[in-house]
């Protein structure tokens, strides 16, 4: 029933032994909004980057995952290293430094993820600017399709950092069977809390490469 699904919800929980610890410092949002800048090739209002969580989903646990990579405390080794948690700062798998960019899009385990998310978005994606930045922060254009894109980026970013930290086998097939469950459960979310369906076009603009 819908209780069971809701808190199912937390099957992909944070590591929240080092998530934990990682939000004790003293950024600020001016520092985060700096550095964003520095990031993007453009200016770009940096308060959009902050509000793009909650108008793509509405799940807590990913909005505040987000919440962690905008304010720059995220638990890469190279993060870790420099709070003296880790004593390396290179990636467990290709030995690489282990910056936030190389735990999510560079590194040899998630090359084949995303080079498979390019194929299958294509339609999509090819219109849209779709660099690193924009993968870790969002991206800014506020149409429909943009904004269900980085919906399933969301998806892909936590579902690349639930199994990483678990050390299990990144997986193209795994991603979509989650994908699709994630769809189920933000349907009832909407359906019991909502009602309105307001995320409707979301899931329609999705589905429909789903089913291809």
């Amino acid at each position: 029933d819908w209780k069971k699904i809701l808190k199912s919800t937390t099957s992909m929980h944070e590591p929240v032994t080092i998530m934990s610890h990682v939000g004790n410092n003293n950024v600020t949002i001016g520092q985060s909004s700096d550095k964003i800048r520095k990031r993007f090739s453009v200016e770009i209002n940096t308060s959009l980057i902050y509000s793009l969580p909650f108008k793509v989903t509405r799940s807590t646990l990913l909005q505040y995952f987000q919440y962690k990579l905008i304010h720059g405390y995220f638990p890469t080794n190279e993060y870790l290293y420099r709070i003296k948690i880790k004593d390396t700062k290179l990636c467990d798998v290709c030995g690489e430094i282990d910056t936030v960019d190389h735990f999510f899009i560079e590194c040899q385990e998630t090359a084949d993820l995303w080079q498979r998310f390019f194929e299958l978005f294509k339609p999509i994606v090819s219109k849209l600017q779709l660099t690193n930045p924009e993968i870790i922060y969002g991206i800014l254009q506020s149409d429909k399709n943009a904004l269900a894109i980085n919906w399933v980026i969301l998806i892909m970013k936590h579902f690349i950092y639930t199994y990483k930290w678990q050390k299990i086998a990144l997986s193209f097939a795994a991603f979509i069977e989650h994908l699709k469950y994630q769809i189920k459960i933000e349907k009832e979310i909407e359906r019991i809390y909502a009602k309105n369906l307001s995320f409707k076009w979301k899931w329609q603009i999705i589905e429909n490469f789903l089913t291809q």
